[in-house]
């Protein structure tokens, strides 16, 4: 099943650029061998819910939708 996951990309001025996509996590360790800079997202969050201090809350209700997806 395909993840959230994040690369990081180095310019050559010395830069960094951060791109999410959509991918399959088996291939982590693969990517990250050829030397990229590969993490998995495990939860996202808007910036009203964060400042209304509901992350916790929010991020509780994206795992039971992860779980649930799976039925």
């Amino acid at each position: 099943m395909k993840e959230t996951l994040s690369i990081e990309v180095r310019g050559k001025s010395g830069k960094t650029y951060g791109f999410c996509f959509k991918g399959d996590p088996a291939y982590i360790d693969e990517w990250r061998a050829d030397g990229l800079d590969v993490v998995q997202i495990c939860n996202t969050i808007p910036r009203w819910a964060a400042e209304l201090g509901l992350a916790r809350p929010w991020f509780a209700a994206q795992d039971v939708w992860k779980i649930l997806r799976f039925w």
